[in-house]
């Protein structure tokens, strides 16, 4: 998106995937910080791409985040979000990144046709 001209910054809740992120793309700003407060003005973004970062967050947050994107989302702002579907809570064991063994547990929500803000 950059590339294309589109002012971009990222923000992750960890430190470590903050300094990969600035280490492969330092020419972009990225911050460490939290979906769930966003230290971003009211109906400031054109646009928040989500791609597979709700799925961590359990579901009683989600009405937190979800608020914190319609309140930074400009009217007429869009919203890409991608994730799992499914039902339940699912607890795996991976390798993270320097092949550290972590466990983390992703939450599947059902399939809806709309979402409604």
């Amino acid at each position: 998106m950059a590339g294309l001209g589109v002012s971009v910054f990222g923000i992750d809740v960890s430190p470590k995937m903050i300094e990969l992120a600035r280490s492969a793309y330092p020419d972009l700003r990225f911050s460490v910080g939290s979906m769930t407060a966003l230290e971003i003005e009211d109906d400031a973004l054109g646009g928040i791409m989500a791609y597979y970062s709700t799925h961590h967050t359990p579901p009683e947050l989600l009405p937190v985040v979800f608020a914190e994107f319609h309140r930074t989302l400009a009217p007429g702002g869009h919203l890409l979000l991608a994730g799992h579907v499914g039902t339940g809570e699912h607890r795996r064991p991976t390798h993270g990144y320097g092949g550290h063994s972590v466990s983390f547990t992703s939450y599947r929500l059902p399939h809806t046709s709309s979402l409604s803000c």
